[in-house]
């Protein structure tokens, strides 16, 4: 595997899923933690967060030409005295895992402080709605989610 540490921040790696999501050769995607049905995947990460103080959101993604993507956040809270968890700044750090004919690499991203965490869950709103707009897009065309644990094999 080759390591890259980027000079990029997280901002970055943020609007490079989101570029990612908004294409049109998506053929699967997975997020963990997974959400069961009836339960939303951006309520499950503020809720860990609300509890715990921090979270791993995970998003995968199959290209068509079988390219495979892995983005990854980890949230934290910058814990102060008398300040709840929400409304405590957050620290992201993230990274972006490749593979593809057998190759693959891991790209650290710089961390980045993003302010009070309730403007974090609204970043995590929209990256929600696009996922599910991915998700559509790449069912109708009769591909959909994808089993991420095959690609732990």
């Amino acid at each position: 595997m080759q390591v890259v540490i980027s000079d990029k921040s997280t901002d970055t790696l943020l609007q490079e899923l989101k570029e990612a999501l908004r294409s049109e050769k998506v053929i699967g995607l997975a997020r963990l933690p997974e959400p069961r049905p009836g339960i939303r995947y951006r309520d499950i990460i503020k809720k860990v967060f609300s509890l715990a103080g921090s979270v791993e959101a995970i998003v995968f993604i199959e290209m068509e030409d079988g390219e495979k993507r892995v983005y990854v956040f980890d949230l934290e809270a910058v814990i102060k005295a008398g300040t709840t968890l929400m409304n405590s700044s957050v620290k992201v750090r993230g990274k972006y895992l490749k593979y593809k004919d057998g190759l693959s690499q891991v790209v650290y991203y710089k961390e980045t402080s993003e302010g009070k965490a309730g403007e974090v869950f609204e970043k995590v709103n929209e990256m929600a709605d696009l996922y599910e707009a991915a998700y559509e897009q790449a069912f109708s065309r009769k591909v959909s989610a994808i089993d991420i644990y095959y690609w732990l094999e």
